[in-house]
């Protein structure tokens, strides 16, 4: 598991590296100008049951843009995680064709998150915030841990894949024999992102908190170097381990 670590820093020095890191910092750049144009602009006086209605009138036709945009950064986060499995396994399948597969399989996983959003917001209108919603709400929260885990294999067993299903299978079998591996793994990595990450956006908001847009340029640097070696660790721990 320790090589692992090491050998993920070899994803920055890839053929592929430059153009994972351009697709990368569009899809940060792209998600935390969003999210910080939301923070910005919303405002928290509607009550839960009425804060659904509260967002189309707030934000009309801009709604639609602020889902597509979410939509595309994933898509191309998915789409460079791909890029990073591929060259970590030494797919020989070519990354352009693979396009379609991730876009289906990102607007699966997108489908997927709204059900769980709907899901929660419908059990507070229910329950409110009683013992059964608090129930609900942790068993929400372990299928959502599984289904995270499966997904994030399956994009990266997608490369030597024949087909997005056989992905998912692979990504399922393998969570099976390797989860205690993988939940060791994921919080080594937690740990050490949320050292790095915390450190290093202080020191960028206490630097850079006078220029907005560079501020919001080197924390997406931050994040993109952060997640193409958190990638590419999950894939040389699968390489490894399968």
């Amino acid at each position: 598991m320790l090589d692992c670590l090491i050998k993920g820093f070899k994803i920055f020095v890839s053929k592929k590296t430059l153009l994972i890191i351009v697709l990368f910092l569009i899809s940060m750049f792209g998600i935390n100008y969003i999210g910080n144009y939301i923070i910005d602009t919303i405002t928290y006086s509607p009550s839960i049951s009425e804060f659904p209605t509260f967002l189309f009138n707030y934000y009309s036709y801009i709604l639609f843009f602020i889902a597509l945009g979410y939509f595309v950064g994933f898509l191309i986060s998915n789409y460079v995680t791909y890029l990073i499995a591929h060259t970590v396994l030494k797919s020989k399948k070519s990354h352009k064709k693979a396009i379609t597969n991730v876009f289906v399989y990102t607007l699966f996983l997108s489908i997927i998150l709204l059900f769980f959003i709907f899901f929660i917001y419908l059990n507070f209108l229910i329950l409110k915030f009683g013992v059964l919603f608090i129930i609900f709400l942790i068993i929400i929260a372990i299928v959502a841990l599984v289904v995270s885990l499966v997904s994030g294999l399956a994009i990266i067993f997608l490369p030597v894949s024949k087909t997005l299903n056989e992905g998912f299978e692979r990504a399922w079998l393998f969570l099976k024999k390797k989860f205690w591996g993988l939940v060791l793994l994921t919080l080594i990595l937690g740990v050490i992102n949320l050292i790095i990450s915390y450190s290093l956006t202080y020191l960028i908001y206490f630097a850079f908190s006078k220029s907005y847009y560079l501020e919001l340029i080197i924390q997406s640097v931050l994040n993109t170097i952060l997640t193409m070696y958190t990638v590419a660790v999950f894939a040389y721990f699968i390489k490894k381990k399968k």
